[in-house]
């Protein structure tokens, strides 16, 4: 018996250790997809205007990645199917050989493009790199909905492991090239093996989430926001190492990510409007306060700016499967959406700054800087019902603590005290007045005065009123512990 255990955990652990170099994977290809501070021009006629090619590959992942929300949000909810196995399997495999093709196609198979093929190549990165994300983000809520803390450590290990990999990779077109097509390839056989071997299960339900408007403008300010700053990246870029070692800005968010998530117990406004957003508006005004390119200052506020945006990536990723977690319905759409919103407003950003007429120089990044940091203190006092996921604390949150997550999102809906939420919680545990007493150490009749005034915001009448009011927003707030849809 116990060697059957020892096996257990042996095998267990090998599948954690696989899925988080899966996941440092997974951000290897991001960064150098659609992140490093590279950003080559398309140039179609003499004359004609000049692009970007990222933004090319971003608004390919952008449409998308919006193709598929409204895919998967909109249509009616069935089991698998032939389209949903081609779009899982095929597509990434044409993008991958997509992206090669179009290389030997220039004569030469060397991880560089002319203009024309480079163009067909990125819509192929862009269109392989949306599936990916929706596919990885999957995969982890569904894994999450049973181990929400592995999964939280496990985001923050990866980029920490991802670094080394991507550092490695400035400078070796080829190498590059055939690691990001085998990453499209690989991906989906390997997240499928995993299905297989940890206890998860993929299943349909009929009723559909709210999609969390909150979280779509963050995510539409953030990905500007880096997309200006990307812009600045690629012209700054005459400082060589500056793509390898903007890298290194993954392992100050992660650091920055471990300590408040696990040591502070941050939540989730403070992590992403108190935390991460002025973070990532300190590296747009060091930018700004240093000069432009030729100068080594602008380089700690663009390793600042990363880490800032690495940051907030990383804790909306985090945030998405809490929300996996506690939704109804299918689970595809919401991080189709997230990808789709992040690399439109990066492309969007990145074009901005690159079809000016002289750049973006001190004043803009300082105004960028201001925006950011007047909008988390807007967004971070939303009280919107259904979008109270900014008191959860990753950290400590547990997906079998139903009663406690349920009293708490009731807590915010209605406004309750700190001290009437710790007796509402207590009264939804069918603990009676006196034992509420001895519990907070307060008299039975300020206990009375507490449980009068939540029964009067909360519209109840009873004690067991109170508890099927919980019961029920614990119902629906409920879900098969195990993600959505295929």
């Amino acid at each position: 018996m116990g060697g059957k255990t020892s096996a257990f955990v042996k095998g267990s652990l090998l599948l954690d250790i696989c899925s988080c170099l899966l996941l440092s994977l997974f951000w290897v290809w991001n960064w150098v997809a659609f992140q490093s501070p590279t950003s080559l021009p398309l140039v179609f006629d003499e004359g004609s205007v000049t692009i970007p090619s990222r933004a090319v590959s971003l608004l390919a992942f952008a449409l998308t990645g919006f193709g598929l929300f409204a895919w998967h949000r909109f249509r009616p909810v069935r089991r698998s199917g032939t389209i949903s196995r081609i779009l899982v399997y095929a597509v990434p495999v044409a993008a991958a050989c997509g992206m090669l093709g179009f290389d030997i196609i220039d004569g030469l198979f060397d991880g560089e493009y002319t203009s024309i093929n480079f163009l067909f190549a990125d819509v192929c990165m862009g269109v392989g790199g949306a599936l990916l994300y929706m596919e990885f983000g999957l995969f982890f809520s569904t894994l999450g909905a049973k181990r929400y803390r592995f999964v939280v450590i496990c985001c923050i290990v990866s980029v920490v492991v991802s670094v080394p990999v991507s550092m490695s990779l400035f400078g070796r077109g080829v190498l590059r090239q055939v690691l990001t097509a085998l990453i499209l390839i690989g991906s989906a056989p390997a997240l499928a093996a995993l299905y297989k071997r940890y206890p998860l299960y993929r299943a349909t339900v009929g009723e559909v989430s709210r999609i969390p408007v909150k979280f779509v403008v963050t995510l539409l300010l953030v990905g500007a926001s880096y997309g200006l700053m990307q812009g600045f990246f690629a012209e700054w870029n005459a400082v060589r190492m500056m793509n390898p070692l903007s890298a290194t800005g993954f392992v100050v968010a992660a650091v920055i990510m471990a300590c408040a998530v696990f040591l502070f117990k941050f939540d989730f406004n403070r992590l992403v409007y108190q935390l991460g957003f002025p973070i990532f508006a300190c590296g747009f005004l060091i930018t700004a306060l240093g000069e432009m390119p030729g100068h080594i200052e602008p380089f700690f506020g663009v390793l600042l700016s990363v880490a800032g945006y690495r940051f907030i990536e990383i804790t909306m990723w985090v945030l998405c499967l809490y929300l996996a977690a506690n939704m109804k319905g299918p689970l595809r759409w919401f991080f189709a959406l997230l990808g789709g919103a992040l690399a439109f407003s990066e492309a969007v950003g990145l074009m901005v700054f690159e079809l000016s007429p002289v750049g973006f120089a001190s004043m803009e990044f300082t105004l960028v800087a201001s925006v950011l940091l007047v909008s988390a203190l807007y967004l971070v006092t939303g009280k919107v019902s259904y979008e109270d996921w900014g008191i959860v604390k990753p950290g400590s949150w547990q997906q079998n603590d139903e009663v406690a997550q349920a009293c708490d999102l009731l807590a915010v809906e209605y406004f309750l005290t700190a001290r009437e939420k710790d007796v509402f919680l207590l009264l939804a545990q069918g603990r009676n007045r006196k034992a509420i007493s001895e519990k907070l150490v307060l008299s039975e009749n300020t206990i009375k005065t507490h449980a009068s005034n939540i029964y009067s915001k909360l519209g109840v009448h009873n004690q067991q009123e109170l508890i099927d009011a919980v019961e029920a927003r614990e119902g629906a707030n409920a879900k098969p512990s195990i993600g959505g849809e295929i």
